[in-house]
C-alpha cells in the first residue's frame, strides 16, 4: 500500500507527504511534522475512531477546525487500484463520531463511492510502542473516562436542548403539583372546621359572659330590694289583681248585657234596633279600651308621648341612627370583602410575577400599572386589612343595629295603634250618638229595654274603670323598670338559674367577671387566628389551582406543547382542570426530563471517579463525595476485569508473565496479582514490567493478540516505538515483524520512530552499507523532514 497526503490544513497543522509501499517500513522524522496525525487520518478512513479523540475531545475539535479539505490517496491496494478520500470537516459532528457520510467524499478507481465502501477496503491497527503494562492500564482508564465524558456531554446537550425547548413548561410543572393542591384542599377543609369550632366557641364564651353579667345584675337587684321597692312591687301586684277582678266583672256584665239584648231583639221595632246598637256599642267600647291600654303601655315602655307626631319624629331619629350604624357595618364588611377580593387576585399575580413582572395591566395609570406594581400595592393593602374587622367589633355593632331595629318596629307598631285608636274613637262616638237617639225613641220601652240599657251602662262603667286600672298598672311597671326593681324571689330564681347554667357558685359570681372576659377575649383571639389561617388556606388553594390552570393554558395555547392533548385531555367539559389526567402527564414529563439529568449526574460521577480516584495512587474512597463512594469499587473492578481479559492472552502470559495468569489488578495502587500453575500467587507492582525488555515483549504479545481483519488491506502501525527499542534491537524487531504470525495480522507494517540519530554528523563517521543507508535517509530528511525506508 502507498499513501499520499495532499494537505489543505491551516493554523500550522502538518502532515507527512507519503507512506511508501514497504513492509516493514521504518518512518523516522523530527517531532511535529505530522507523523501521528497522518496515521489518525488513515484510521478515520478505515472507519475507526482514534482513541485519543475520545479521551481528549478537544483534539477532535482542533482537527475539525484545522484540517480543511485535505486529500488522502491510496494506491497499490488489494481489491482496488486506488482510493481518493477528501475530508469534509465542515460536516463533522461536534463530538467525536465516525459518520462516513459526514467524514468526507470518497472515490474508488476514479468513481464516486460511499465512505463506507472505502472503509470496507482498509483496516488500521495502531499500537503505541512506548506503552508498558502501567500505561496500558492508564490507557484503558483514560479511554473509559473519555467515553464517559462524551456520553456526559451528549446528555448535557440534550438537557440544555430540553431546557431551551421546554424549560418554562418544566418550571410550571414543578410548581403545579396536583398532590400539593389536594393537600391544600384537605388543609382548607380542616381550617374551615377549626374556624367553625372557634366561631362557636367565641359565641359560647360571649353568651357565657352575657349570662354572667345578667346573673350579677339580678343579684344586684335582689340585694337592692328595700321597703320602698317592696311597696312598689306590692302596689303592682295589687294593681294586677284589680285588673283581673275588673276583667272578670266586665266579662259577666257583657254576658248579662248580651242576654238582655237578645231578649230585646225579639220584641222587634225600636227595641230590636236599640239592642243591636247596644251590642255594637259594647264591642267598640271594648276594642277602644284595649287599644287605649296598648298605646299607653307602648308609649311608657318606649318613653315617647302617645301622639302621632311625636312617634313619627322618634321613628325618623331611630332610622337615621340605624342607617349610620349600617353604613359603619358596611365599612367593616367592605374591609372583609376587599380583603377577600385581594386574596382571590394575589395568587394569580404572584404566579405571573417571575416571568411577566413588567407587563402592563391597564393604560392610563401614573405610574404605570404593571404586574409587579399591582402585586406590591395589593400585597400592602391586604396586609393593612388582615386584622379587620375583629369579631368583637362586629358583634357589638350588630347588637346595636338589632336593638335599633327592634325599637323601630315597636315605634311603628305604636304608630299603627295610635292611628287605629283614633279611628276606634270615631266609631265609638258614632255608635254612642246612634244609641242615644234610639234611647230617646224608646221612652215608653218595656222593662226588658230598661234592663238592657242599665246593663249597657254597667258594661261602659266597668270598661272605663278597667282602662283606668290598666293605666295605673302601666305606670307602676314603668316605675319598676326605671328603678330596676324586681322581687327578691324572682331575682333569686334568676341568680340560681344562671349560676347553675354557668357552673359556678353564687359566692364565685361576684368576682367572676375578669375570668369570663378573659375567656371571651381568648376565644375572640383564637377566632381571629383561625380566620387568618382559613384565609391563608383559601389563598393557597387558589394559588395551587391557578398554577395548574395556567400550566394547562400554556399547554393548550403554546404550539410546542399542543401534542400533549393528543395523548389525553387535561380539562373537563366545564373547563375545570382534570387533576388525575394532569397528574399523569405531569409525572411522565418530569420523570423523562429528570431521567436525563439523573443519568447525566451518574455519568459525571463515574467520570470523576476515573479522573480523581483511579488516577491517583494515594487516593482513598473517603476523599470522594458520598454519592461517588459507593461507585468507586464497582468502577475499579469493572476496569480491572476489562484489562485482565486483554492481559490473559496466551502470548502475553508466555512472553510477559512467564507462564503466569493475571488473576487480580488494582488500578489505584498499580499492583498485578499473578497465579502460577502450582496455585501460588504473587503480587507485583506494574512498574516491574516497565523495563525495555519487558516493554518489548509486551508489545510483541499485543501484536500477536490482534484478531486478523477480514478487510483486504491491513495496516499495522507501531507509533513512537523507539522509546524502548535501541538500534541494536531493530534487527530483532524487523525479524519479528516479518514473521508469518504478523503477516496474518497485517500485510503492511509501519514503524514510526522519532529522529534519534544526527545523520548530518554521523554520516561522515560511517562506511560501507551503513554509510549508504545514512546517506539515503539524510537525503529524504533534507527533502521532507522525515525518511521512510525498509526496516
Amino acid at each position: 500500500m502507498r499513501w499520499d497526503f495532499e494537505p489543505d490544513a491551516v493554523d500550522g497543522l502538518k502532515l507527512i507527504g507519503m507512506i511508501p509501499d514497504l513492509s516493514p517500513c521504518l518512518l523516522e522524522g523530527r517531532n511535529g511534522i505530522g507523523k501521528t496525525v497522518s496515521v489518525q487520518l488513515l484510521e478515520l478512513i478505515s472507519g475507526a475512531m482514534p482513541p485519543e479523540f475520545i479521551e481528549r475531545p478537544e483534539l477532535w475539535t482542533s482537527l475539525k477546525k484545522r484540517l480543511g479539505n485535505t486529500k488522502v490517496i491510496g494506491t497499490e491496494l488489494i481489491g482496488a487500484k486506488s482510493i481518493e478520500f477528501v475530508f469534509t470537516p465542515e460536516r463533522w459532528l461536534d463530538s467525536p463520531a465516525v459518520d462516513m457520510d459526514r467524514l468526507g467524499d470518497a472515490r474508488i478507481d476514479g468513481e464516486s463511492a460511499a465512505g463506507s465502501e472505502a472503509a470496507a477496503l482498509i483496516s488500521v491497527e495502531r499500537i503505541a510502542g512506548n506503552e508498558d503494562l502501567a500505561d496500558t492500564v492508564a490507557r484503558h482508564r483514560d479511554l473509559l473516562q473519555g467515553q464517559l465524558a462524551a456520553v456526559g456531554r451528549q446528555l448535557r446537550r440534550r438537557n440544555d436542548d430540553l431546557q431551551v425547548f421546554a424549560g418554562d413548561l418544566l418550571e410550571d410543572l414543578q410548581r403545579a403539583d396536583p398532590r400539593h393542591l389536594q393537600e391544600e384542599q384537605v388543609a382548607l377543609v380542616e381550617a374551615v372546621s377549626r374556624s367553625n369550632e372557634a366561631s362557636e366557641a367565641a359565641k359560647a364564651a360571649s353568651d357565657r359572659l352575657a349570662d354572667m353579667l345578667s346573673a350579677q345584675e339580678s343579684m344586684r337587684k335582689r340585694d337592692a330590694v328595700n321597703r320602698n321597692s317592696e311597696d312598689l312591687l306590692a302596689s303592682r301586684d295589687a294593681a294586677v289583681e284589680h285588673v283581673r277582678a275588673l276583667e272578670t266583672q266586665l266579662a259577666e256584665a257583657q254576658a248579662r248585657a248580651d242576654t238582655l239584648a237578645s231578649a230585646l231583639e225579639k220584641e222587634g221595632g225600636v227595641a230590636e234596633r236599640l239592642a243591636r246598637a247596644g251590642r255594637t256599642l259594647r264591642i267598640r267600647r271594648s276594642r277602644r279600651s284595649k287599644l287605649s291600654s296598648a298605646v299607653e303601655a307602648g308609649s311608657q315602655m318606649l318613653g315617647v308621648e302617645p301622639v302621632a307626631p311625636a312617634v313619627a319624629q322618634d321613628i325618623s331619629r331611630c332610622e337615621e341612627e340605624r342607617r349610620r350604624l349600617s353604613d359603619l357595618q358596611r365599612g367593616l364588611d367592605s374591609a372583609g370583602e376587599v380583603r377577600g377580593l385581594l386574596e382571590d387576585m394575589l395568587p394569580a399575580l404572584r404566579a405571573a410575577a417571575p416571568h411577566s413582572a413588567g407587563t402592563l395591566l391597564a393604560d392610563g395609570f401614573v405610574p404605570e400599572l404593571t404586574v409587579e406594581a399591582a402585586y406590591a400595592s395589593m400585597s400592602a393593602r391586604h396586609l393593612s386589612l388582615i386584622n379587620e374587622p375583629t369579631p368583637q367589633q362586629v358583634r357589638e355593632l350588630l347588637a346595636e343595629i338589632s336593638t335599633l331595629s327592634r325599637r323601630r318596629e315597636a315605634l311603628e307598631l305604636l304608630s299603627r295603634d295610635i292611628a287605629t285608636l283614633a279611628r276606634a274613637d270615631e266609631l265609638f262616638a258614632e255608635t254612642v250618638a246612634e244609641y242615644n237617639t234610639l234611647e230617646e225613641q224608646a221612652e215608653n220601652a218595656t222593662e226588658t229595654a230598661k234592663a238592657s240599657r242599665e246593663a249597657d251602662g254597667a258594661v261602659g262603667g266597668l270598661q272605663s274603670e278597667l282602662t283606668a286600672a290598666h293605666s295605673i298598672l302601666a305606670t307602676l311597671n314603668q316605675q319598676i323598670a326605671a328603678q330596676g326593681t324586681v322581687s327578691r324571689t324572682d331575682a333569686d330564681h334568676e341568680v340560681q338559674a344562671l349560676t347553675a347554667k354557668l357552673g359556678i357558685s353564687e359566692s364565685e359570681l361576684a368576682n367572676a367577671e375578669p375570668q369570663f372576659r378573659r375567656e371571651s377575649a381568648d376565644a375572640d383571639a383564637h377566632l381571629e387566628s383561625t380566620s387568618r389561617a382559613l384565609a391563608s388556606a383559601r389563598r393557597r388553594v387558589t394559588t395551587r389551582t391557578a398554577e395548574i390552570s395556567q400550566t394547562i393554558a400554556r399547554i393548550n395555547q403554546d404550539p410546542r406543547y399542543r401534542w400533549i392533548n393528543t395523548v389525553t385531555i387535561l380539562s373537563q367539559p366545564d373547563g375545570a382542570p382534570d387533576l388525575e389526567a394532569f397528574e399523569q402527564v405531569r409525572d411522565a414529563i418530569l420523570a423523562a426530563a429528570s431521567a436525563i439529568q439523573n443519568v447525566g449526574d451518574m455519568v459525571d460521577r463515574l467520570e470523576g471517579i476515573c479522573r480523581d480516584f483511579l488516577n491517583s495512587r494515594a487516593a482513598e474512597p473517603s476523599e470522594l463525595d458520598a454519592a461517588s463512594q459507593s461507585l468507586a469499587k464497582p468502577v475499579s473492578d469493572m476496569l480491572a476485569s476489562s484489562i485482565l481479559q486483554a492481559l490473559n492472552s496466551p502470548s502475553v502470559q508466555k512472553r510477559v508473565f512467564g507462564g503466569g495468569t493475571a488473576v487480580g489488578l488494582d488500578p489505584v495502587n498499580r499492583n498485578l496479582t499473578l497465579r502460577w500453575e502450582s496455585g501460588a500467587e504473587d503480587v507485583r507492582p506494574m512498574a516491574g514490567f516497565s523495563t525495555g525488555e519487558q516493554a518489548f515483549a509486551f508489545t510483541q504479545a499485543r501484536i500477536l493478540d490482534i484478531t486478523p481483519s477480514s478487510k483486504p488491506n491491513r495496516l499495522l502501525v507501531l507509533d513512537e516505538f523507539g522509546a524502548f527499542v535501541s538500534a541494536d534491537r531493530l534487527p530483532d524487531l524487523a525479524a519479528f515483524l516479518s514473521a508469518p504470525e504478523v503477516e496474518e495480522v497485517a500485510n503492511q507494517v509501519l514503524v514510526i520512530l522519532p529522529l534519534h540519530v544526527n545523520y548530518e554528523l554521523e554520516v561522515e563517521h560511517t562506511t560501507g552499507t551503513l554509510r549508504k543507508s545514512y546517506e539515503m535517509r539524510l537525503a529524504q530528511i533534507r527533502e521532507r523532514d522525515y525518511c521512510a525506508v525498509p526496516l
